[in-house]
């Protein structure tokens, strides 16, 4: 028989749990429960995003198209910031998948568009 004691490494701030200290390390620096996280969506159109005590507090005043505008409509800062709200994300009309796409698609245009400039300027 053998006998294997394995460690398991537990998100600081969600229940995520894995047997990978870098895969939990990594997670947690992105956690959606970590009030200090850093989001990879505004990472990739190079802003820096509002931390998410400030948006909780315009999501609080003003509500969830104050939130959007704040966030510069990134899905991963609305998510985040709903999540750590008091209330439940049922409560809420946003759409995550729908949201996601959105981006994606303006990114993937944007860069399209960019493209199409810089050939444009070679002729």
């Amino acid at each position: 028989m053998k006998i294997k004691r394995v460690l398991r490494y537990y998100c600081d701030y969600c229940k995520k749990s894995g047997g990978s200290k870098h895969a939990m390390v990594k997670h947690e620096k992105h956690c959606t429960m970590n009030p200090a996280r850093e989001c990879r969506m505004c990472a990739i159109r190079e802003i820096m995003p509002d931390p998410i005590s400030e948006l909780l507090e315009i999501l609080d005043k003003k509500g969830l198209d104050a939130l959007k505008d704040a966030a510069d409509n990134c899905p991963m800062c609305i998510f985040a910031t709903l999540r750590q709200s008091d209330k439940e994300l049922h409560e809420y009309d946003f759409d995550f998948k729908d949201e996601c796409d959105t981006f994606w698609h303006d990114i993937n245009e944007a860069e399209r568009r960019s493209d199409e400039y810089a050939e444009i300027n070679q002729l």
